[in-house]
């Protein structure tokens, strides 16, 4: 008779976060890196860090589990190293938005709603 499981577990602490937007407005995770897999915008990684004072412990997600955050226009083409390219995806402490309109523009949007805690307008 178990309940749905929950969206994230810390490995370190068990803390448990039971949804998606749990997970997002909690202030003690901080965004430290976003690892873009070009080939696979879903399969990008985001790099955080659990800071609650019997923790620190780093831990990911993928950006493809916040999926559902986003309401836009996903795009096809990857313009990565075009003239357009804003270069976001060539760091993963680089954790800025981007306005190209490129496959990946999408995550870095998620992006934003996981680093400022805060959940998209519906």
């Amino acid at each position: 008779m178990g309940g749905l499981a929950p969206f994230k577990v810390c490995d370190k602490c068990g803390f448990e976060w039971k949804t998606i937007e749990e997970f997002v407005l909690d202030t003690n995770l901080r965004v430290n890196g976003y690892q873009a897999k070009l080939s696979e915008a879903d399969e990008g990684l985001c790099i955080l860090t659990h800071e609650c004072p019997s923790c620190l412990t780093s831990l990911s997600v993928t950006i493809g589990s916040l999926s559902e955050l986003y309401h836009g226009k996903r795009h096809p083409e990857l313009m990565f190293m075009s003239s357009e390219c804003e270069g976001h995806c060539f760091k993963d402490d680089d954790l800025e938005g981007c306005s190209v309109a490129c496959s990946m523009q999408w995550a870095r949007e998620v992006l934003q709603y996981l680093r400022n805690h805060k959940l998209p307008d519906r």
